[in-house]
């Protein structure tokens, strides 16, 4: 179990004056699976303490193996006059991973995420996204990590630009990360 107040999601200074709550609970009966409930609760538009924005965030991990992990992840939310004034958004993101070690130090991560945006509130544009995404991750240090992934998006609308400078309704990445774990 696990609680916190913070000053705001999604920014970097806050907002308003409202606090927003944070709450998880992990059940793990086995060794091998666990399963995560979280939640976050406040007022995060500009200059506004009223309106809340919350999601529930549900997270189960089975480990059938030493080396093979796999994560299913539900998420839904709602925030009150995100659009219009009165109307409540809603949205709602499923995700599974694998993950699969193939030695102490390279690890094989398969990810594939949905969010459904329907009325803009998180993306900006009202939407259904996918993607795909494959990292290769090493551990180069007790402690280091070195991640490359190549990602994969699409939508159901055209919120990405091409090399050209034209809307498109998918993008590819290649990214590179360097994490030290403490």
């Amino acid at each position: 179990f696990s609680a916190g107040i913070v000053n705001g999601w999604d920014v970097i200074e806050d907002n308003n004056d409202g606090k927003t709550f944070l709450g998880n609970v992990t059940f793990s009966p086995v060794d091998y699976f666990s399963l995560g409930v979280n939640g976050v609760y406040g007022a995060e538009q500009n200059n506004n303490d009223s309106s809340k924005r919350w999601v529930v965030d549900t997270v189960a991990t089975l480990t059938p193996m030493d080396k093979l992990t796999f994560v299913l992840n539900y998420d839904y939310g709602e925030e009150e006059d995100a659009v219009t004034q009165g109307a409540t958004a809603k949205w709602t993101g499923v995700a599974a991973y694998a993950l699969y070690d193939v030695s102490d130090w390279f690890r094989l991560i398969l990810r594939s995420e949905f969010f459904s945006d329907d009325d803009g509130a998180r993306t900006g544009t009202a939407q259904d996204l996918w993607e795909v995404t494959l990292t290769n991750e090493f551990k180069v240090y007790e402690d280091v990590l070195l991640r490359l992934e190549y990602r994969h998006d699409e939508s159901n609308k055209a919120p990405f630009t091409d090399d050209k400078g034209n809307s498109t309704g998918d993008q590819d990445t290649i990214g590179l990360e360097m994490a030290y774990i403490f």
